[in-house]
């Protein structure tokens, strides 16, 4: 009897009962993760498209070039940081497009150098096209900044890598049509610029790069010209760019408007 009583009170006794941590039922806390939304829906700038999403190392590469440039006091860029570099073509893609965002004309420009630099374009008409793309990215943050003599320098710049595209195998220069779509903004973003001495600046680059000669501009880029020069007071230069660079493109001059 004195044993059965023992034997209740074990199995009852409030003492004996085993503690909740000393069970396998407690939950491990798991972290949870929320995307975040940088601004609001009233926000007036748009989605992150490709190539602005910029990694770590474009981070970094962003500060060097901004650290470099506070502690210079002239206009001319400073010299590329290391990091620059050793980035991969789409961190320099991303930096160079986050840079024009701002508004860092200077350090855009030396971005678009190390770019070419670094990847040249080759035979591909597409990798030409793009790299085209990016002078026209680069005039239109310069002129949006008023920044002229720049684009003037720019256009030089232009020059060469036209020449250098010209003479990469396998393709025929700019005969294959690969960059007619980034050359067409380039001029457009010339033109746009409103500035007589670029619009002629351009239409010198053009015909020193065989245009009319050695190859026929599209129908576009020379309506783009023609337009522009009649707007800043160069009809017979127009005239002529119309016969030299399109041979058959036919413009109406009473229907460009000014």
């Amino acid at each position: 009897m004195a044993s059965s009583t023992s034997l209740r009170s074990t199995f009852t006794s409030p003492l004996s009962l085993p503690s909740p941590t000393q069970h396998h039922f407690h939950r491990k806390s798991r972290a949870t993760f929320a995307p975040v939304r940088c601004g609001n829906s009233r926000s007036n700038r748009g989605p992150l498209v490709r190539g602005r999403i910029l990694s770590t190392e474009a981070i970094l590469a962003i500060q060097s070039l901004k650290r470099a440039a506070s502690r210079t006091n002239t206009t001319s860029p400073p010299p590329p940081p290391p990091n620059l570099t050793r980035l991969l073509k789409r961190d320099l893609l991303a930096v160079l497009r986050e840079l024009l965002r701002q508004d860092q004309c200077t350090l855009g420009l030396q971005v678009l150098y190390t770019l070419r630099s670094e990847y040249p374009p080759g035979g591909d008409e597409q990798d030409r096209d793009a790299f085209l793309a990016l002078y026209a990215d680069v005039i239109n943050c310069l002129s949006r900044n008023a920044m002229f003599d720049r684009v003037e320098g720019l256009l030089d710049e232009l020059e060469t890598a036209i020449r250098e595209m010209s003479a990469a195998p396998p393709r025929e220069g700019l005969r294959g049509g690969g960059e007619k779509k980034g050359l067409e903004k380039v001029v457009r973003a010339v033109v746009e610029a409103g500035r007589r001495d670029l619009t002629v600046g351009i239409v010198g680059v053009l015909r020193r790069c065989g245009c009319g000669d050695t190859w026929t501009a599209d129908e576009y880029l020379v309506q783009v010209l023609v337009k522009g020069l009649k707007g800043i007071g160069e009809v017979e230069m127009a005239s002529r760019v119309a016969i030299e660079f399109g041979e058959d493109v036919e413009v109406n001059f009473e229907k460009l408007p000014v």
